[in-house]
């Protein structure tokens, strides 16, 4: 039968052993997923499947195990031939954020890393079915600033190699990217977070200060000027430069025509909303932002948040808006730019800005009247505690939620996720043996509260153009939080 597309909103995977499906359930497919399909018995179609697993080494790292065997979705599970499915994954990657997007011709663009390895991780298992054989081809990676807990996980990401079907790795990238795509703003190493001199060349126009050094490759800047984080980047785009010689790289500014036309024959369209420059003497500049919209205090960091890649996605009748980590004074221009009348920032899927963050505008959220709104947070080390999401973000999420939703959804990646308490831990203090750091013998001290994560808190969002499907996976095998609303010609919803 070959290549077939699930036309069902969930569907569980099991092992298929001795001609019958078991009670083994190895993964649970949503609408769109593809799957190859090898035969089919009387309860079921039968299906090639490939997992990848890791497994520490005696070197003490760990790498990769393949396994392969049959598995069965039940007979009853609607297929088909082709897809129409856009899909968007809102990854948990503890702190930071990382969104998925997939067209239904497979085109996919990343939209920032996270912090750790998790994006990473995710990609391995989540497309296995194609790193058996080949790289997996990625349109655009978006940087939508160069935050650590945006960027540093493409590190762990772009610079991966891919493993073969014999365990071996490869001169092959894991990921395959065309493009790469940023904000533009590059810190300079050794210098104060309120120093006009931190993003390069600026100019002083009445009073306010511009960058006027907006990087395209950030190649073209010495290593000793940035940070190790900076100089990584580097290297991940020369990486990919190795194996893509055509490879992109540049910054995108609000209005850009060109970055996402690979998705407009499929009624795609992918628009650049931020972030949003001046024109000073002739010159389109980025501005410096303040600790606060009525401040006079420059912010380093409330400049390259607020001048975050802001996209907006549109498919048929349902629209998703991609917040990154706005704040209130980017909110506010955004609101100037984009009267709320003229419906721009108005979209069904809302990823929530700056992880949950009290730096907002009440009414922004007004303008944007999402139905689904995800904030992406979590609590991997207490040094990056920032107290996400706030209170007051989730209620204002729901106050101003679409008019006639009566039950509007609102996801955190880490209350989607589930952690599991083991008890006590004994913790130890690591040592280098030959170069590897193991654990000494010796016990440190006992941890009685100690928790593991066994499910990660994903949110999954699928559409037609006017279909949309929500979920989020649980501990519990089988069981998933599902929503299904339909959007109508002038984007009345109806939540089921």
């Amino acid at each position: 039968m070959g290549k077939k597309i699930i036309d069902d909103d969930i569907v569980q995977v099991h092992r298929y052993e001795n001609g019958k499906s078991t009670t083994d359930l190895i993964a649970t497919l949503m609408w769109g997923d593809e799957i190859k399909v090898t035969g089919q018995d009387a309860k079921n179609y039968i299906l090639d499947w490939a997992q990848q697993k890791w497994e520490k080494q005696a070197d003490g790292k760990t790498r990769p195990h393949w396994e392969f065997f049959q598995a069965a979705v039940p007979i009853k599970t609607k297929l088909c031939d082709t897809s129409a499915i856009l899909k968007v994954r809102i990854v948990d990657v503890g702190v930071g954020d990382s969104a998925i997007i997939e067209t239904p011709a497979k085109k996919m663009v990343i939209v920032d890393g996270g912090q750790t390895e998790a994006l990473r991780q995710y990609m391995q298992k989540a497309w296995a079915y194609i790193l058996r054989e080949n790289s997996v081809p990625c349109e655009a990676v978006v940087i939508t600033h160069g935050d650590l807990d945006h960027i540093v996980g493409f590190h762990e990401l772009l610079s991966q190699r891919r493993f073969d079907e014999q365990n071996h790795l490869t001169s092959e990238p894991m990921l395959k990217v065309e493009r790469i795509y940023h904000n533009g703003l590059v810190k300079r190493t050794g210098l104060d977070d309120d120093d006009p001199a931190l993003f390069g060349e600026y100019t002083t126009k009445d009073g306010k200060q511009y960058i006027r050094e907006i990087v395209e490759d950030p190649r073209n800047l010495p290593d000793n000027v940035l940070p190790k984080t900076m100089q990584d980047w580097k290297t991940d785009i020369d990486f990919q430069a190795g194996k893509n010689p055509n490879l992109v790289c540049r910054n995108l500014l609000a209005g850009d025509a060109q970055a996402f036309q690979f998705t407009q024959n499929e009624g795609i369209s992918i628009e650049v909303l931020g972030p949003l420059t001046e024109n000073i003497d002739g010159q389109e500049l980025l501005p410096w932002l303040h600790k606060s919209p009525n401040s006079n205090s420059l912010s380093g960091s409330h400049t390259i948040n607020g001048n975050s890649v802001i996209l907006k996605l549109t498919y048929g009748q349902v629209r998703f808006f991609f917040g990154a980590d706005l704040n209130r004074e980017s909110e506010l221009r955004l609101m100037n730019t984009y009267p709320k009348a003229n419906g721009k920032l108005q979209a069904e899927v809302l990823k929530a800005p700056h992880h949950g963050s009290d730096d907002y505008v009440d009414e922004f959220f007004d303008f944007v009247q999402p139905v689904v709104s995800v904030i992406s947070s979590g609590d991997d080390d207490p040094f990056y505690e920032h107290i996400h999401p706030r209170a007051c973000m989730v209620g204002t999420l729901g106050r101003y939620s679409r008019a006639g939703v009566t039950r509007p959804l609102i996801f955190v990646t880490e209350m989607s996720a589930f952690f599991e308490k083991i008890g006590i831990a004994f913790v130890t203090k690591a040592k280098k043996v030959k170069g590897v750091q193991v654990p000494d013998t010796k016990t440190e001290y006992l941890e009685p509260q100690t928790y593991k994560k066994t499910c990660h808190g994903i949110v999954h969002l699928r559409t037609d153009g006017k279909r949309v499907l929500v979920a989020a996976h649980s501990a519990k095998p089988g069981q998933k939080e599902k929503y299904v609303f339909t959007v109508d010609t002038n984007h009345h919803v109806d939540l089921k």
